[in-house]
């Protein structure tokens, strides 16, 4: 059982306040390129060209140079080397892994040889000079673009003087290793010191930096590492990748035959339930290295925690790890193993099953020993997956006694399973608990009015036990067992000793005869008409009644009930309560008036008028055939009451439809929600217990005659001064167009490219600081279309152009600057003010890529995320600029992103909303916390606290729902292949 020791060392792993930022996939490198700085006046190398030390951070794996003084670019000539080097910081060879000289910049580029080693690796450096003198500048090799300095290079050392191995290292670690210790030597002049002193120097400043030391400790405390190891070095059927580093393969786990795998195989960080089920998307992901060894940061909510596994592969491929520990926790079929045993202990020990978050860290690691050990002179018999080594250990490990009995020492002593039917109360001062448990245990009550026990004997499971209540009270009884001194966690019965009767309370009870006529009664109970700790029984008898009807109450006491009764009839009433305890009243049927049974809102739609009408049909009895005479109240949860008079009646009075009044909510967020509704009659007042879900009003824009295809459809809103207008890019067949829309959603500019030559298929768009419109595109010819502009090279880009004039007069006059190619095809895109980053997907790689936006000039694309569920369809940042929510996948899902103040991620929340099912997956938001999605045929809304509800269930028809935006307290959506614009209002 876990012990609060193991609690307490499992707690101390979490950093509170200080998450790690997110480990990400990062992408082969083939090159690395970067300049070489020395102090100045070092005769060391000979240098040139003084550098300007003040070029802005570009990311976290790409910092920038640092903001000390003294230090100029290296002479050319100069050899730089890749070297692969140990825990110690030594080269383990004395042959680099290749080489490059400096050209007359101090500027040098190394080309990998990809089909020999995989980078980016925290045990590989960028090197030049003679690391034994201490003549010499290092970096790790975690990017493509690589300055070495004496900053760099005492980065690297203080990293290497840690306890921890290097492989251990993750990449966010380093980067932001490196990035605190750029900001702390900002102060330090490199001139005439020389180039050991300045090496030196450097690192006693940076192990002296008690921020910079805490932070990596921090960061290290919320480090899982390890290494996979499989049958012949494979998961599966996927072969190792042949590599010169592949000798670095650790001696075989305890089995024999197991090697490390190859590089790139994912390793996955998930949450279990207690069957061992996967509980939404991964947590955090990561890819082997040629040596098999792997290393990622728990994100926040992760725990070092049997609940919480590592795993590669799937199906009868599939090896997983419970979190035992931060390092050395490798990935075998022993710890797939010793997952299933501990997941499948109850049926492992022919008990009841013990929880699976009951095993600490230290007990997972006793049953993996005594797992080794049972295994260790196992023969495999030839097996040579992953599948087939578990079919041979698997039974040697389940019928070793050493195994078993650890496996029943640290799982302790399973919990009482009760038996029989556990009454929710009971009108009785004690109850009677029966149940099973170990055989000869001691089982204890706690939680009556005393403590009860009753010892069994030898080979005896079955125990009944008679507990103690209080009268009027609520009972957490608490049923644990013992055997040899170690007690359970406890099963908990909850119920209630309940003596008093329930209270009829008749003045909030309405029996009718609505209509008139005879043997047609309709009696309603609203909220705490029978006022009782829970749901009771009503029966209801009278002269005309025959036999009795009976009724069940919900939670807060309210009925509805159908009876043969004319009006002056006395109903006799009992109710009964969850405990047996009764209480009588009687109520008068009464003369006619109005009795409402049930009420719906129609899916009308409004077609081009300014504000959509709704209508509720009300149905019940007693209605008048005047419609001046009937009169509807509407009463929100929010206060708000207001009247209406029905637009129809019946020809028998059972049926009415009325307008719903407007202004019942203020916003689009506070739908849906349940409206009450009241008809007076002559002034009469019905029952006010019916209830109808409020919807959005909705209004079709026919002269929008929209004609896209469904994959442009993004939307922006331009908020500027002289716009206030919607902007949505459309494609038809090779035709890409960008409409201008103004609020009131009438297309007033059905292109604004249409004044400029372009080669452009237009996707999403957005706005920079200056009201230049930024817009993800790529040359059509890539989409089939002939060229217009063949001297430009086909590519996928962002392309700025600017914006001139207002109203239906405002068009692209030009363009302005482009991106660089992105590699693939483009969606959605976002920019941030805050931080002049501009944010774009890439959907068939699932990657995001950052670009700087500085002084509104394009920077190198960067990936900021990857390894994404494919198709990645949509960005969105909040109004802070501090969340980013990507949706993902053909089973929509929301990942969450936490950006620092350099726009890199500091939170990846993998699971802010689980798959929600088919649908296009844009998003718009409102600015108040609410997220706006289009999924299947409507829209869905999703809160501050990721809880999400369901606007529009079905817009019209049964085509889905593609692009929307939110503008002035409205949103605009389109449907694919529906020419119409449709526009929801509160």
């Amino acid at each position: 059982m876990k012990r609060y020791l193991a609690l307490a060392c499992a707690a101390s792993l979490l950093v509170v306040g200080c998450p790690a930022p997110q480990q990400v996939v990062p992408l082969d490198i083939f090159r690395i390129e970067g300049d070489v700085y020395l102090p100045q006046g070092d005769t060391s190398l000979v240098a040139r060209a003084p550098f300007n030390l003040l070029a802005p951070v570009q990311s976290l794996l790409d910092p920038a140079a640092e903001a000390a003084t003294g230090l100029v670019k290296a002479a050319e000539g100069l050899e730089v080397r890749l070297i692969r080097i140990d825990d110690n910081g030594k080269a383990v060879s004395t042959e680099p892994l290749a080489t490059a000289k400096t050209d007359a910049n101090g500027h040098y580029k190394i080309d990998i040889p990809t089909e020999q080693i995989s980078l980016p690796a925290s045990n590989m450096v960028v090197e030049v000079g003679d690391y034994a003198s201490g003549k010499f500048l290092r970096n790790f090799a975690t990017s493509d673009k690589l300055d070495l300095s004496p900053v760099t290079t005492a980065s690297v050392q203080l990293l290497v003087d840690r306890n921890e191995p290097l492989f251990s290292i993750p990449l966010n670690v380093i980067a932001e290793a490196q990035i605190l210790a750029n900001q702390s030597t900002e102060s330090i002049n490199y001139a005439t010191t020389p180039l050991a002193a300045s090496v030196s120097n450097t690192l006693a400043s940076l192990k002296s930096n008690t921020t910079l030391s805490t932070r990596i400790d921090q960061l290290m405390t919320r480090v899982v590492s390890g290494t996979v190891m499989a049958p012949s070095g494979r998961v599966a059927s996927v072969p190792p990748k042949l590599r010169l580093d592949s000798w670095l393969v650790p001696s075989a786990e305890a089995l024999s035959g197991l090697q490390a795998v190859g590089a790139n195989v994912r390793v996955n960080l998930h949450k279990i339930d207690n069957n061992g089920n996967v509980l939404g998307a991964a947590l955090a992901t990561t890819l082997t290295r040629s040596d098999g060894k792997y290393s990622f940061s728990l994100p926040q909510e992760a725990l070092i925690s049997s609940e919480f596994v590592v795993s590669v592969g799937s199906g009868p491929s599939q090896m997983r790890a419970m979190l035992s520990g931060s390092s050395s926790l490798n990935i075998s079929p022993l710890s797939e193993l010793v997952s299933r045993l501990i997941i499948n202990n109850g049926t492992v020990l022919k008990q009841n099953k013990v929880p699976i978050t009951e095993f600490s860290p230290p007990e997972i690691n006793a049953v993996l020993d005594a797992v080794q050990r049972s295994t260790d002179t196992t023969n495999l018999g030839g097996a040579s997956n992953v599948f087939a080594v578990m079919s041979v250990i698997q039974p040697v490990a389940e019928n070793n006694s050493q195994v078993t009995t650890t496996l029943r020492a640290v799982a302790g002593t399973p919990s009482p399973l009760m038996t029989g039917t556990v009454v929710p109360a009971t009108d009785k001062d004690s109850i009677l608990l029966t149940g099973t448990v170990t055989a000869g245990a001691t089982v204890t009550v706690e939680g009556g009015t005393s403590v009860v026990q009753q010892v069994l004997g030898a080979g005896e499971t079955s125990f009944s036990i008679n507990v103690p209540l209080k009268r009027n009270s609520t009972h957490q009884l608490q049923v644990k067992a013992t055997v040899n001194g170690l007690t359970s966690l406890p099963t908990v019965v909850n119920l209630r000793a309940d003596t008093l009767n329930p209270r009829i309370d008749t003045n909030k009870i309405i029996a009718r005869n609505p209509s008139g006529q005879s043997f047609e009664t309709i009696i309603t109970g609203s909220s705490g008409a029978i006022e009782d700790s829970g749901r009771s029984t009503l029966v209801i008898q009278g002269g005309k009644i025959g036999n009795a009807t009976t009724i069940q109450t919900d939670e807060s006491g309210a009925f509805s009930a159908n009876l043969a009764a004319d009006s002056g009839d006395i109903l006799n009433l009992t109710a009964i309560d969850e405990a047996g305890n009764r209480s009588t009243a009687t109520v008068v049927v009464g003369g006619p008036g109005p009795v409402i049974t049930q009420i719906r809102q129609e899916s009308l739609i409004g077609r081009d008028s300014p504000f959509a009408s709704r209508v509720v049909t009300i149905e019940g009895a007693g209605f008048d055939g005047n419609l001046a005479s009937n009169i509807v109240t509407f009463i929100s949860p929010f206060g708000q009451s207001s009247t209406s008079v029905p637009s129809s009646v019946s020809t028998d009075r059972r049926k009415l439809v009325s307008p719903v009044v407007s202004g019942l909510v203020g916003r689009l967020s506070d739908l849906p929600t349940d409206v009450r509704v009241k008809v007076t009659v002559n002034n009469i007042d019905s029952n006010d217990t019916r209830t109808f879900t409020l919807l959005p009003s909705i209004t079709a824009m026919s002269q929008s005659q929209l004609s896209g295809n469904g994959q442009s459809e993004f939307f922006y809103f331009d908020k500027s001064a002289n716009s206030q207008n919607m902007l949505m890019s459309s494609q038809s067949a090779g035709e890409s167009s960008i409409l201008l829309i103004d609020i009131n959603g009438n297309v007033i500019n059905r292109n604004l490219a249409s004044k400029i030559t372009h080669d452009s298929i237009f996707r999403d768009m957005t706005l920079d600081n200056s009201g230049n419109l930024l817009v993800t595109n790529f040359d059509a010819t890539l989409a089939g279309k002939a060229r217009q502009l063949p001297d430009i090279r086909p590519t996928y880009r962002i392309s700025k152009y600017r914006l001139q004039g207002s109203g239906a007069e405002r068009q692209l006059a030009s363009r302005l600057s482009e991106s660089v190619d992105l590699g693939a095809e483009p969606g959605a895109i976002a920019f941030s003010s805050s931080n002049n980053k501009i944010y774009v997907a890439l959907p068939s790689k699932g990657q995001v890529l950052k670009i700087d936006y500085t002084g509104e000039v394009f920077g190198r694309p960067e990936i900021l995320l990857e390894g994404l569920p494919k198709p990645l369809k949509d960005l969105e940042l909040d109004a802070s600029g501090k969340f980013m929510y990507i949706t993902v996948g053909d089973s929509v899902s929301i990942f969450r992103l936490t950006l620092n103040a350099l726009g890199s991620v500091d939170l990846f929340e993998s699971n802010y909303v689980a798959p929600m099912g088919n649908g296009n997956g844009r998003m718009t938001s409102d600015g108040l916390g609410n997220l706006y999605v289009t999924l299947g045929t409507g829209i869905d809304r999703i809160d501050e606290k990721a809880k999400r509800v369901n606007l529009v269930p079905v817009l019209e028809g049964r085509q889905p729902t593609v692009g929307l935006v939110y503008a002035n307290g409205q949103i605009f959506v389109n449907q694919l292949n529906v020419k119409d614009l449709f526009r929801l209002s509160p």
